[in-house]
């Protein structure tokens, strides 16, 4: 292969990264605001909400944890078997997520849809208790476990 095309594909491993450590610090910056919310609707600092927030981002980090180090063993599985094709789709792909779909002759499936749809409806309810914790607005089921 000529070099180009190998400089191409570590571009995209290079651009893999940065986009990596840009999620890690939005994530870092977006758990603070969590903490704040959380803190709005809970006993202050570590009652029974922020405690299960806590466990919700240690259970992220196990599964996430997993899922990468699946995706990168079937990854690397792919890319010894068929270096040549890897090296190809690397010119006209720009993450390593499109390379491997371009190897194995997939497209973007129904997870990626359900997936995309899934993370929208999640920020548009964090949006919308956001601003409803903002406004002080007294939820029914906080009345109904009122009653029990």
């Amino acid at each position: 292969m000529p070099r180009g095309v190998t400089d191409q594909f570590l571009n995209i491993l290079q651009n893999e990264r940065r986009h990596a450590f840009r999620t890690i610090a939005a994530m870092a910056a977006l758990s603070l605001f969590g903490y704040f919310m959380a803190e709005l609707t809970d006993q202050p600092l570590f009652g029974s909400v922020v405690l299960l927030g806590v466990a919700a981002v240690a259970l992220g980090l196990a599964l996430g944890g997993a899922w990468a180090w699946r995706t990168t063993t079937r990854y690397n599985a792919s890319l010894r078997a068929s270096w040549n094709a890897w090296m190809r789709m690397s010119l006209s792909a720009t993450r390593v997520s499109d390379v491997a779909r371009g190897v194995e002759n997939k497209g973007r499936g129904l997870a990626h849809t359900l997936a995309s749809l899934g993370w929208a409806a999640l920020f548009l309810a964090n949006v919308a208790l956001f601003v409803a914790l903002w406004q002080e607005v007294t939820w029914a089921a906080r009345r109904l476990l009122g009653k029990i």
